[in-house]
């Protein structure tokens, strides 16, 4: 069985590090020493996921050009099941212009178009999984936004675990319609500017807000760490101290990271650990795609708070470690 049903938005992601703060001004010519060009967009998501040796299964469309060629390469040397994706002929391959700079600033030019293409055997596939993972871009885009509620919808029908991670595109959504989603779904992953849009006060308020629809709530806040919203009880899991390169990929790293720890049964203090721990190495580096963390990186985040060796950074291992910690457990 497939551990998660992934609808995904194959894109390119081209990641400019600029040498002057931001913003672009007409006229004027900014510095760059690197161009770097990655699987980007839900792509980060998933190759995390396989790196940590969650299955995944992902959907979606692009086109048969030479950025396509190179996805697929891509999502083949990260072992990810390709046979879902859907390569159609005069469709354009999505690519986003990711614009850093070194005061960790960013600004995108998107092409925001998405597609699944056909999709016969999606309710088996959902079937046959243990979870769906789904995103506000599927739901802000007209041409996938219904199919990606039958698939939320049928995932909850089917018992299947639902993550929903709403991102920047919430902000095009109305938010009475988002929240009518969110009884369909087990955990809602959210930034707190992004819980803003549906919900007012503190982020204990918000996360308390949201979660009165049914779902658990994880409301990300950068190094601060996250704050956990379930029944009616909350609790912060704190952040990380590390330098910062670029924050791209960081909250896509922490979502894979938490999959992980609810699919692998962690206590849930433990899977905000892992996963705060995800993103905090990710924004040590620069882009996206593959350049999301190994299983070595984000132990050696781990391992600044927790000396522990959790089994030479192998994933079983690293999961025991972190469950002996959180249980309070001796480990062997």
């Amino acid at each position: 069985m497939t551990d998660i049903y992934y609808p995904l938005m194959p894109t390119v992601d081209m990641t400019v590090l600029l040498e002057q703060p931001l913003p672009i001004v007409e006229g004027q010519t900014k510095d760059t020493r690197s161009m770097v060009m990655q699987a980007g967009g839900l792509a980060n998501t998933v190759i995390e996921a396989v790196r940590l040796g969650l299955s995944v299964l992902p959907v979606g469309q692009m086109g048969q050009d030479l950025f396509g060629d190179w996805l697929i390469e891509q999502y083949k040397e990260e072992r990810i099941d390709t046979s879902r994706l859907h390569r159609e002929p005069g469709f354009e391959t999505q690519k986003v212009l990711v614009l850093a700079d070194r005061q960790r600033a960013h600004a995108f030019v998107s092409m925001n178009r998405g597609a699944f293409g056909p999709l016969p055997d999606w309710r088996q596939d959902l079937q046959d999984s243990r979870a769906l993972c789904l995103t506000g871009y599927h739901l802000a885009c007209e041409d996938t936004c219904d199919q990606a509620v039958r698939m939320l919808k049928t995932a909850h029908q089917m018992g299947k675990l639902v993550f929903f991670d709403p991102g920047p595109t919430i902000a095009k959504l109305p938010p009475d319609w988002v929240c009518s989603l969110l009884p369909y779904c087990d955990y809602l992953v959210l930034t707190a500017d992004e819980a803003a849009y549906l919900a007012s006060g503190s982020a204990e308020e918000m996360a308390a807000a949201l979660a009165a629809h049914g779902c658990q709530v994880v409301l990300k806040d950068g190094g601060r760490g996250c704050y956990l919203y379930r029944g009616n009880t909350g609790f912060w899991a704190p952040g990380y101290q590390v330098p910062v390169v670029d924050t791209t990929g960081a909250g896509d790293s922490f979502l894979a990271a938490f999959m992980l720890g609810v699919l692998s049964d962690l206590p849930l203090a433990a899977t905000a650990a892992l996963a705060n721990g995800a993103g905090a190495a990710m924004v040590q580096k620069l882009g996206s795609g593959r350049m999301v963390p190994t299983v070595d990186e984000i132990a050696a985040v781990l391992e600044q708070r927790w000396p522990q060796a959790f089994g030479g950074h192998r994933v079983p291992q690293l999961l025991d470690g972190l469950r002996a910690l959180f249980l309070g457990e001796t480990r062997q």
